[in-house]
């Protein structure tokens, strides 16, 4: 409800409250007014009544009294009654004048000498010279002092119409000098929310309180104005900026990935290069044993084979398109782990496998997602034996852990490991490529960097939650097959 038909509804209502007030105490001061002059009259016409009944105290002659009442402007019916409630003299003879023996009225104002009025009905006593106290019951004719409701009309025809008159007058006023200037100073401020700050305020005509709104909600407008000028400046100003230098951290990050990506390249296959080259001069010799020879062409075979595994997974970055299918990854996390038993058998880990064999199918290539849980088990059991060389006292089995969460859309296994874990930083460049802590000779840093990628290109995230000497959990979440992976149509990144 808007302001304007709050203070309408509030001065009509305190209006209306008071016009009641008035309208009541008028009322009851009207009738403690009339009820006076009631009492007036009936002491008035009870005198006359007693100046009449004197004149026939002595004589009993009731016939005088009887004409003077008849012919009274003020009188309309009347009754005389004995001590005895029998019947003297009445306007109106009844059928059974024993029918005022009845009236307790008349009975009561006999015996308590003290006169009762009753509207337009006067009951009185009157004390006869022999002692014999008489009862008169008079109806008094309709006079106009007696009339309580003229002047009630009146106030009720004034007072309404003095208070509507009141109410427009009051509502006109405040809607000029008030609501108007709020109302637009109202929709200034929604247009300024809006973004709109080229709003209209209304002019400021008066020195009153409102008028010095008005003024400080315009002075605090241009200052608004002024401001949001000159943030869009600023605001343009360093976007340029900070596309600038986006775009000469792109151009330093593919330089600095290139040569990491160049460095690694050259060492992986540096090494078994330099074998191969050693064994071809030795091969040039032709006195060489035959037993020889096929050692060195070993050597060159191991050294190409290690080369060809090192350009496999380099490749695994380069755009491809992946033939998915509907499978179960209980069945590809077991087939993966009986790759690698020997490694658990020769370390002494325990691989615990709770995986549930209902798990919902998902939807991927069944060789790299076996790639992905073959790489995370060989970690697992890397860090195992890495915390043991640290910690030789160390006698307890090692423990790799394989549980499960199910949410609505997705399915996250879990690869839990009691090994060396990882500090934070090494955490946030575990999946960087050719970054590895092993030593020199036994990682190459590519293995978390493809279980990376292979996740990303089945729709798929992969987490570590790792502490130094506590172990670490590997969490790969993949969509489950009811979800239709948009991103097994796109190519590997």
């Amino acid at each position: 409800m808007s302001l304007r038909y709050k203070i309408l509804i509030a001065i009509t209502t305190l209006m209306i409250l008071i016009l009641g007030v008035l309208t009541l105490n008028l009322w009851v001061s009207s009738l403690g007014r009339i009820k006076t002059e009631q009492n007036k009259v009936s002491d008035s016409i009870k005198a006359l009544v007693l100046i009449w009944v004197a004149s026939v105290k002595e004589s009993k002659d009731w016939t005088t009294l009887e004409t003077k009442l008849r012919d009274s402007m003020y009188f309309k019916n009347w009754i005389i009654v004995n001590d005895k409630l029998e019947l003297i003299v009445s306007s109106t003879p009844p059928a059974d004048p024993t029918i005022y023996a009845q009236d307790e009225k008349l009975r009561k104002t006999i015996e308590t000498g003290k006169d009762i009025i009753e509207g337009d009905v006067i009951y009185a006593p009157v004390v006869m010279p022999s002692g014999e106290t008489l009862g008169i019951k008079v109806e008094i004719k309709q006079l106009t002092i007696l009339n309580p409701f003229e002047s009630i009309k009146v106030i009720l025809l004034i007072m309404p119409l003095g208070t509507i008159l009141l109410i427009i007058s009051i509502y006109v006023l405040l809607n000029r000098l008030v609501l108007k200037p709020i109302e637009s100073l109202s929709e200034a401020s929604r247009g300024i929310a809006e973004g709109n700050y080229n709003v209209s305020l209304p002019p400021a005509t008066s020195d009153d309180e409102v008028g010095t709104l008005i003024k400080a909600f315009d002075a605090m407008l241009k200052e608004i104005k002024e401001y949001h000028t000159s943030l869009e400046t600023n605001i343009e100003d360093a976007h340029k900026k900070i596309k600038t230098t986006q775009e000469q951290l792109a151009i330093a990050q593919r330089l600095s990935a290139t040569g990491t990506l160049a460095a690694g390249i050259a060492h992986e296959i540096n090494n078994p290069l330099g074998g191969i080259m050693n064994a071809v001069q030795a091969l040039k010799k032709e006195t060489m044993p035959p037993k020889k020879v096929k050692e060195y062409l070993d050597l060159i075979n191991d050294g190409l084979y290690r080369m060809r595994e090192t350009l496999k997974k380099i490749l695994q970055f380069f755009p491809r398109k992946l033939v998915p299918q509907a499978m179960d990854l209980r069945s590809v996390i077991e087939r993966a782990s009986q790759l690698i038993q020997h490694r658990f058998d020769q370390h002494n880990i325990a691989v615990m496998n709770r995986i549930p064999n209902n798990l919902p199918q998902v939807f991927g290539d069944a060789t790299e997602l076996q790639q992905v849980f073959l790489n995370l088990l060989m970690n697992a059991s890397d860090a195992i034996v890495a915390l043991r060389e640290t910690q030789p006292k160390l006698t307890d089995r090692g423990k790799i852990e394989l549980t499960t969460e199910l949410s609505k859309n997705n399915i996250t296994i879990m690869i839990a490991d009691d090994g060396i874990g990882m500090d934070t930083p090494t955490v946030s460049r575990a999946f960087d490529i050719f970054y590895t802590t092993k030593e020199p000779g036994r990682g190459t840093g590519l293995g978390l960097a493809v279980v990376h990628n292979i996740i990303e290109n089945h729709g798929g995230q992969i987490t570590i939650n790792s502490k130094k000497n506590k172990g670490s959990t590997f969490k790969v979440t993949l969509p489950i097959l009811q979800k239709k992976l948009e991103a097994m149509t796109k190519p590997t990144n």
